[in-house]
């Protein structure tokens, strides 16, 4: 009888927030790290991160969602810059 794996880890109260990047930010160094610094400096710890081609998803608790979301729209959709 085979058992089944038991987590390493698990957690509750999560959210993701995915961003898509038009493949055009591809050229430009630094765009991940900037999406990273901002939501950082909003104290903002990622669980995980996870990233495509043109997609970056953070899990996050669930509590820091508004926060993330509002974060990145202000800071990046509302300068002009569509990520």
């Amino acid at each position: 009888v085979q058992e089944t794996p038991t987590p390493k880890y698990e957690r509750m109260n999560l959210s993701a927030i995915a961003l898509q990047f038009d493949p055009k930010y591809l050229s430009i160094p630094g765009v991940m790290t900037a999406v990273m610094h901002k939501l950082s400096r909003k104290n903002i710890n990622f669980i995980e991160m996870t990233s495509t081609f043109t997609e970056m998803i953070f899990y996050i608790d669930d509590a820091d969602l508004r926060l993330a979301f509002d974060t990145i729209h202000d800071s990046f959709f509302m300068n002009g810059i569509v990520v």
